[in-house]
């Protein structure tokens, strides 16, 4: 039996059983879903958001059928997530772009 670091690159998996990619750096993974930015007062008298200041939050939020799923989003994770969920969005628009290309060349019957 072959040993898999020794696999061709388009061979190796993932951790999670996917293809892995040539370039595995962190901008090169994406996420479906929207940010939400949540501001909230705790309570306490004495706390800075009793002056105003509110204490903030991130949830990662994504509809999956009727129903919607919010996950928090802790503070160390926040600049991953939001380039994740930004690089999805750069591929949907990329996607519906060149699907939009390829349905004027269906329409103009070009191959």
């Amino acid at each position: 039996m072959r040993n898999p670091s020794h696999a061709p690159r388009s061979a190796r998996k993932n951790a999670t059983g996917a293809p892995s990619s040539p370039r595995s750096s962190q901008d090169s993974r994406f996420l479906k879903g929207s940010l939400l930015e949540r501001e909230r007062v705790c309570g306490k008298p004495n706390c800075r958001c009793a002056r105003g200041q509110k204490h903030r939050s991130l949830y990662l939020v994504l509809s999956r059928g009727k129903r919607q799923r919010q996950l928090y989003v802790p503070k160390d994770w926040e600049q991953s997530v939001r380039q994740w969920v930004a690089n999805y969005h750069r591929i949907r628009d990329l996607l519906a772009h060149v699907s939009d290309l390829y349905w004027n060349k269906v329409q103009r019957r070009e191959r």
